[in-house]
């Protein structure tokens, strides 16, 4: 295989293979050249409008208990997928689904890499221009699965957010990197 973007195709047969793991996994969220995730149920929401790097920013962490949540814009959310995504051997690259774009809901700011070796639920960072509901359980993201060129360092090895940190809405362990 040379080197690019998997076809849907190729991502179902990597599941079948067991070289990607998406659980659950369901046959008709599979695109023609990626996978839809969904919303889980977990939400955080920011407190505060200033968030000083150097400290701890104030969350309100809630499970939603509905089928829903109204998001409003000026708000930052941290959500996460139903689909816990795992590979060794291929980087995916989250992008929201263009159907939410289109109502100006963003569900990532920069971090929309999924690094070889991860392991869990993924981290949505979302916010949105208009108050809009959302619906747990709904299409939200769709991950792309990208070959790499050369022998992948496994995430699992030295990454920020594995074990307890890879399920649910997971908040910056920023605190402290540089040091």
């Amino acid at each position: 295989m040379g080197y690019g973007i998997l076809t849907g195709n190729e991502i179902r047969s990597e599941v079948e293979r067991g070289i990607i793991n998406i659980l659950p996994f369901t046959e008709s969220q599979v695109n023609e050249a990626s996978y839809d995730l969904c919303l889980g149920g977990e939400i955080i929401e920011y407190a505060v409008k200033d968030i000083d790097t150097l400290g701890v920013a104030e969350t309100k962490h809630k499970l939603s208990y509905g089928d829903s949540i109204v998001i409003s814009p000026g708000s930052s959310y941290l959500m996460h997928t139903v689909e816990r995504i795992h590979t060794e051997n291929y980087v995916g690259v989250l992008n929201g689904k263009s159907s939410l774009g289109r109502l100006f809901v963003m569900v990532h700011c920069t971090a929309g890499y999924i690094y070889p070796g991860f392991d869990g639920q993924y981290t949505l960072e979302v916010s949105c221009a208009f108050f809009t509901r959302l619906v747990i359980g709904m299409r939200i993201a769709q991950v792309h699965f990208h070959t790499v060129a050369g022998l992948p360092v496994s995430y699992k090895n030295k990454g920020h957010y594995v074990g307890d940190r890879s399920k649910g809405a997971i908040p910056s362990v920023l605190k402290g990197y540089w040091l």
